[in-house]
């Protein structure tokens, strides 16, 4: 408001300077032009009459020449300017507003804060639970042939394939197969049917899931025994081996393998049902 207010002083200190200027110039003209015209009027009434030096020229002489007075103009009257009043051709400068520059603040730099790195949790090895293998019913101990035929009562007539024919109808789930004769010898530590038999028959498992099997056999002399024993032995060995690390639970019935000798008939078994096997077994010989 205040620079508005000064502005506004200095403009109407100006124009009332030209005013004055204009108003002084004017009166200046005016009375040079009066002064112009009463010098007019003094030239020629002041014209001087023939004088000697006419009579001069007309004997012949050079003229002198005749000085004409000049008008003195007296000065126009300036009127001084006001000390607050500026000259004609000055114009008025505006101050020009000069806006401080804003520095630009300096934003603080933001760091972004370090996020913690989640170490993924070491997920326990969980170790898969070993499925409870049903543990067959423990048969009662093989009992340790005496290398003496046991008393049979005198039957030494038995059929073996009568003796088969009970357990494979009252023992259930056996589903087994007669061995080809020719695979014997390998089978069963090289025996030799036809020397040490009189009569024999070896079934195996129709699956390879399966640990159960039996055999009968009878023998010629009772001195054929150990040989058998050690056959049937062999025998209960690989298939121990072939399920040790495939089916624990057919390993486990492997295991628990029973010889049982009456007379010259001897059974070698391997399953679920042991105790059945043998009762059945045991009653030919009563």
């Amino acid at each position: 408001m205040t620079n508005n207010k000064s502005k506004l002083l200095k403009l109407a200190s100006f124009i009332v300077a030209v005013s004055i200027i204009a108003t002084g110039c004017g009166d200046s003209n005016q009375s040079a032009s009066n002064n112009k015209t009463n010098g007019d009027n003094v030239a020629a009434t002041s014209s001087p009459t023939a004088s000697p030096s006419d009579e001069s020229a007309t004997t012949g002489g050079a003229p002198e020449p005749t000085t004409v007075p000049t008008p003195t103009v007296p000065p126009a009257t300036i009127a001084p300017p006001t000390e607050s009043s500026n000259p004609a051709t000055q114009a008025p400068t505006k101050e020009p507003n000069v806006k401080p520059t804003a520095k630009p603040t300096q934003k603080p730099e933001i760091k972004p804060s370090q996020k913690p790195t989640l170490k993924p949790s070491e997920k326990p090895i969980t170790k898969p639970t070993p499925k409870p293998t049903e543990k067959p019913s423990k048969p009662n101990p093989t009992p340790k042939p005496t290398g003496k035929p046991a008393p049979n009562g005198g039957k030494d007539n038995v059929a073996i394939s009568d003796i088969a024919a009970k357990i494979d109808k009252e023992i259930k789930n056996l589903s087994l197969m007669d061995v080809d004769k020719a695979m014997i010898p390998d089978m069963y530590n090289d025996i030799d049917p036809d020397k040490l038999l009189s009569e024999s028959l070896f079934k195996q498992a129709m699956i390879i899931l399966s640990s159960s099997e039996y055999s009968i056999v009878k023998l010629k002399s009772g001195d054929n025994y150990e040989t058998i024993e050690e056959a049937f032995k062999f025998r209960a060995e690989v298939v121990k081996k072939s399920f040790e690390f495939y089916l624990p639970n057919q390993y486990e019935l492997a295991k628990n393998y029973q010889i049982i000798r009456n007379g010259n008939y001897v059974l070698f078994s391997i399953s679920e049902q042991q105790d059945d096997i043998a009762d059945i077994f045991n009653s030919y010989f009563k």
